[in-house]
């Protein structure tokens, strides 16, 4: 699915929580890089990637950017107020 068509999903598949909230996000995975889009009251975050770089993201030039995640404090009447970031690296080094 393009990232633009998570803007009209969202108010089809639950319209009663649609017009119930202001704050309206998706979070998605799999690409190896961040994009962010907002639109109609509606963000879509497509997050990074913690997965190690194989031989087809090596030869498409997917290398060089950090293997992290993200959390995100989202508070039922502010939204998203704060995320927080941590490497594999760091989330290695305290296990």
């Amino acid at each position: 699915m393009k990232i633009n068509e998570y803007l009209t999903l969202m108010p089809c598949e639950a319209h009663a929580d649609w017009s119930a909230t202001t704050e309206r996000l998706w979070l998605l995975g799999h690409i190896h890089s961040q994009k962010v889009i907002q639109k109609h009251g509606v963000t879509v975050e497509h997050l990074e990637s913690i997965s190690a770089t194989d031989a087809w993201h090596a030869e498409s030039g997917y290398v060089g950017n950090p293997r992290r995640t993200v959390t995100f404090l989202i508070d039922d009447s502010y939204g998203l107020v704060s995320r927080s970031y941590i490497t594999v690296q760091e989330a290695m080094q305290d296990a």
